[in-house]
């Protein structure tokens, strides 16, 4: 995900983390050195382990040679203080510990501090040489010299990056503390409690390494990590006393040698007690979620200004809002709105999640014309996908299988881009003050509409501080007037609800301040093929042909579901007509058609409610040459799904919109995502009509209108049609034998026509 130039930033970063450790390590180790004060080694080794986190953090920055020599002289430092340090501690606790104590204690203790301390003296020989070594060959002041040649001033990009990295690391070494968890609730776990005091000090030690990339250095975090580090510390000292003192105890110590290990078996009770009650606090509060969604929101810039004062006084603005994934819609609105006179495009957010072209979007989105803003589904994934926050716990089995496929198929490009978008874009135009922003101006989650609070709508118009707002998040248009607040929402281009699955979008002309929200026809049937084809569930396929939210309810009643048939045949044909494909060919295809039917009504056993749907198709079959010569049957498709003039209910839209989509070319698949959504009777319903619809078609390739039926029937063997004058039409029986595969399929019969 980095580039050439952050990772430039990422090197001068580390190079002057590491300098400084290494500088502040090459003073202490002085002091360790002979008689030195005991902080001198205690100070040493923890420098030394923070050397070491900040070469485990750089390591891809430096070459590789370098990097191994490093931390094996830095490894060798920590090896040879550690135990000299652990004596020291408990020589200072001991004799602390001796000071209240009665003579005949001390006389008794003081043999065990005597043995401590002359271990302590037989372990400095071995501090003298690791220190010698550390420093021999001039490799401090080489290193030294190197890394500051490295550490050059770092732009606002590279500090992007650094703090892009912080994140990842963070990540990880929360996922590794978090992972101790179940040794917080028992008291026994002595070598957990040990492991999770050293992923405390990594995180604690990585957060201190990133922290000049703060403005608040991350003080909070790292204070909080330190007390609970010196808890387990601790704990971690009680039980290297208790496990030694148990050992003496075994050869029949003294009184004051088990007071000893009483006290210390009592201090790390009492330890552990404090470690419970931080932990629950933690998860109270979420203290490990925060940091992260603070890092997170350190990288990502709160607000973005743009200037639009040289736009073309007759170029317009086109607001969209939720692609989700959608590239078909996209790609159409963007077209529609280009030719509408639009130079700008502002996105109000949810770029991905529930469509299946997720990393497709973010690419067209990359385009510099695009302005895009951070949109909550954008944001929970790319939090996810980062490992920031707890696991999304909510929505239904259909919402958690599509936020899973967005956050396992999402690449790293994508990532990036998100990372970089705004929670918000301002600018000024006419004299108005623009602000765009997914949700509410106070929340990427809050939905504004018109049924929002009154009260709630105009604190909302004040905290905007802005004349016209553009928002989405609710998937439906809204022009909202609130005091001198003008709130527009341009409905969703790539997930629209309501019953109409055309894309919407608004269309600003500038000058005016006029506003047009427009709807523009996209192919569904790419949309709801690919959801399939990626694994996600059917039933995803079907809200985007329906044009419906995850929690509307299929339409199953058409509001003129009572009409007579007569009467709602009318309607269609009103439709056709509007199109301008109620003409001879269609007519003649609807009769024929119509007669297959009922000479085969003792093979299919379908009724009146299909015939219904079958004279439909056949009135609807061409309507896509009203905006397409190329796959007309497909634009017919998209446009029978999207006429709610129509007479018909989700599932009978479905049903006609395929007999469209299947009377020519290819056959229905299981693969296709608008057959597919249908149950195992409504598919053999459509092979049936398409497969008569299309040998009607063919019969009238030529659009003469002069093929009659004299008769149709079926054996076992062969399905049977009998046209008057066939030498007069051979051309259209070869078209209507070639279009029979699917009637064939059907019917499960070979087709002759003669």
């Amino acid at each position: 995900m980095a580039s050439r130039e952050s990772t430039i930033g990422m090197t001068a970063f580390g190079a002057k983390a590491i300098d400084e450790y290494l500088t502040t390590l090459h003073l202490q180790l002085q002091g360790a050195s002979g008689e030195g004060p005991v902080e001198f080694i205690h100070q040493s080794r923890v420098y030394s382990r923070r050397l070491r986190a900040a070469l485990t953090i750089f390591d891809g920055c430096f070459q590789k040679e370098h990097s191994k020599l490093w931390m094996k002289r830095v490894k060798g430092v920590t090896r040879s203080l550690g135990a000299a340090r652990d004596l020291d501690v408990q020589i200072l606790l001991l004799g602390k510990y001796m000071d209240s104590k009665d003579e005949t204690s001390k006389a008794e203790l003081d043999v065990l501090l005597q043995e401590l301390i002359g271990r302590r003296a037989a372990v400095q020989p071995d501090v003298e040489e690791a220190l010698v070594k550390f420093e021999e060959e001039g490799l401090v002041p080489g290193w030294h010299a190197l890394l500051q040649s490295m550490a050059l001033p770092l732009d606002e990009l590279m500090w992007q990056d650094v703090r892009t990295a912080a994140l990842g690391q963070v990540v990880v070494r929360r996922k590794e503390l978090l992972s101790f968890s179940d040794c917080v609730v028992d008291e026994k776990a002595v070598l957990r409690h040990h492991q999770m005091r050293i992923a405390v000090k990594w995180l604690r030690y990585t957060l201190e390494t990133f922290a000049p990339a703060y403005e608040d250095g991350l003080k909070q975090y790292i204070s909080r990590l330190k007390k609970l580090q010196d808890i387990l510390g601790e704990m971690h000292d009680c039980d290297v006393w208790v496990e030694a003192l148990l050992e003496r105890l075994r050869w029949r110590c003294g009184p004051a040698v088990a007071a000893l290990l009483q006290d210390r078996q009592t201090t790390r009770s009492l330890l552990y007690g404090q470690l419970v009650t931080m932990w629950r606090d933690w998860e109270v509060n979420g203290l490990l979620w925060a940091l992260e969604t603070d890092l997170l929101a350190a990288i990502r810039p709160r607000s973005k200004h743009i200037d639009l004062s040289d736009l073309s006084p007759s170029a317009k603005i086109a607001f969209i809002a939720d692609v989700h994934g959608n590239l078909p819609a996209l790609e159409a609105v963007m077209e529609d709105a280009a030719e509408r006179g639009a130079d700008v495009f502002i996105n109000a957010g949810d770029c991905i999640g529930w469509g299946p072209f997720d990393n497709e979007v973010v690419q067209y989105l990359r385009d510099p014309s695009i302005i895009t803003v951070l949109g909550n589904y954008d944001q929970g994934i790319l939090a996810a996908r980062m490992g920031v926050g707890p696991p999304n716990q909510g929505g239904d089995r259909l919402k958690r299988k599509v936020a899973a496929h967005a956050l396992q198929n999402i690449n790293d490009a994508s990532i990036s881009f998100l990372l970089g978008l705004p929670e918000e874009v301002r600018f000024e135009m006419g004299g108005r003050r623009f602000l765009i922003t997914h949700a509410s101006p106070a929340s990427i989650l809050e939905p504004v509409t018109e049924s929002t609070d009154p009260e709630r709508l105009e604190t909302l118009a004040k905290v905007a501080d802005a004349d016209i707002v553009v928002l989405g998040h609710t998937h439906r248009c809204m022009d909202l007037a609130v005091g001198e607040v003008r709130f527009l929402n341009p409905g969703s281009v790539g997930r629209p609800v309501g019953g109409d699955p055309r894309a919407s979008y608004v269309l600003l002309d500038p000058q005016s301040m006029l506003v047009e929200f427009v709807r523009v026809q996209y192919d569904l049937k790419e949309v709801a093929d690919r959801i399939v084809a990626v694994g996600l569930p059917k039933k995803l396929a079907q809200m985007y042909l329906a044009g419906r939210g995850s929690d509307e309810p299929e339409e199953k009643v058409h509001a003129q579901s009572d009409l007579e048939m007569a009467k709602k045949l009318e309607l269609v044909e009103g439709e056709a007509r509007r199109y301008g494909h109620l003409d001879g060919h269609s007519l003649f295809v609807r009769g024929t058609a119509v007669q297959l039917f009922d000479h085969l009504q003792g093979e299919h056993g379908l009724g009146a409610q299909e015939r219904y749907w079958l004279e439909c198709g056949a009135l609807l079959h061409d309507i896509g040459w009203s905006q397409s010569g190329i796959d007309h049957n497909l634009a017919s498709f998209n446009l029978v799904m999207s006429d709610h003039h129509l007479p018909l209910d989700e599932r009978e839209r479905l049903i006609v919109a395929g007999l469209t989509r299947y009377h020519r070319k290819g056959l229905p698949k299981e693969d296709h995502g608008n057959y597919t959504v249908l149950n195992k009777r409504e598919r053999r319903t459509v092979d049936v009509l398409a497969g008569i619809l299309r040998v009607a078609d063919g019969l009238d390739v030529r659009h003469a209108h002069d093929v009659r039926i004299v008769g149709c029937w079926a054996d076992p063997h062969v399905i049977i049609i009998e046209v008057e004058d066939p030498l007069s039409h051979r051309y259209e029986i070869e078209a209507g034998r070639k279009k029979g595969r699917l009637l064939e399929k059907a019917f499960d019969r070979r087709l002759a026509i003669q």
